[in-house]
């Protein structure tokens, strides 16, 4: 994961905190109505672009709602 330091000032102290983030999650879902398609999550954006062509292909449903997820974990360090 990748880290960066930062130090921030509180009514308490002066405290270091350091924040790993994790990878980006893709996700797309069809916006057809009823149609319920969803692709794989992945790491990889273009394979989820690829998963949406694909299923446009197959349906002629071209429209996607995409999600791009992170999560950071803050740790303090004492």
């Amino acid at each position: 994961m990748p880290k960066s330091s930062e130090t921030v000032e509180t009514a308490e102290a002066i405290e270091t905190i350091e924040v790993r983030d994790a990878d980006v999650t893709f996700e797309a879902e069809c916006l057809t109505y009823e149609c319920g398609w969803q692709a794989t999550p992945s790491t990889d954006g273009a394979a989820v672009d690829v998963e949406c062509m694909s299923h446009t292909g197959r349906t002629g449903h071209g429209s996607f709602r995409r999600l791009c997820t992170s999560f950071a974990l803050v740790v303090r360090n004492e």
